[in-house]
């Protein structure tokens, strides 16, 4: 959970999913350049968990972060945050996880450059071959795999696009969906699917 300066981690309660316990994470080495914290995504990398967060440095400057993560208390391991991006993709401020044909990409919404995609190294988790896939910014992205065929669903300004994936993990053809965009007008902020479906 983020609330405006720090992410806290929370018990879940089995019984009426409430949260309980909240606690600050990381709880100790909190690194001093996370000023604000936007976002924050877990994988495994190499049977090793990792955080990435999303957290301003600075006046217009914020980076993602890999952080490990404590498989025993799901805390923040506060002495392995480290920035991963550099200026080159700009200024992010959300992260979207996807694997694509086996391989792990880093989708990053960045403000005035746009959308970036970067490959997750399969040994350490690293970031690498960071490309821009699009200079207009999304607000969120989400992926789903339909019919044995992988979907990036795009939120923005103009609603929700659908795009194929290629597979390098880069867009192909996107189209506006629903198509005569009735149900709706205006711009889009989310697309969350029942991971049930």
């Amino acid at each position: 959970m983020i609330n405006s300066d720090e992410l806290n981690q929370c018990q879940l309660n089995n019984s009426d999913g409430s949260f309980t316990g909240c606690v600050a994470t990381p709880s100790f080495d909190y690194p001093q350049s996370w000023q604000n914290v936007l976002s924050v995504t877990f994988t495994t990398v190499n049977n090793t968990p990792y955080a990435y967060v999303v957290a301003v440095t600075g006046f217009f400057a914020s980076k993602v972060f890999q952080c490990r993560v404590n498989d025993q208390t799901g805390d923040l391991i506060g002495s392995t945050c480290q920035a991963i991006t550099d200026n080159n993709v700009g200024i992010p401020v959300s992260m979207t996880l996807a694997t694509v044909n086996g391989n792990q990409y880093a989708y990053l919404n960045s403000i005035f450059s746009g959308l970036w995609k970067c490959g997750v190294d399969s040994e350490n988790g690293q970031f690498n071959a960071c490309t821009l896939l699009s200079d207009t910014r999304p607000y969120q992205l989400a992926f789903k795999t339909i019919n044995n065929t992988q979907y990036a669903y795009v939120a923005g300004q103009d609603g929700v696009n659908q795009c194929d994936l290629n597979t390098d993990g880069s867009f192909g053809s996107c189209a506006l969906t629903p198509a005569e965009n009735s149900v709706w007008s205006g711009a889009i902020n989310s697309v969350v699917f029942n991971p049930g479906d």
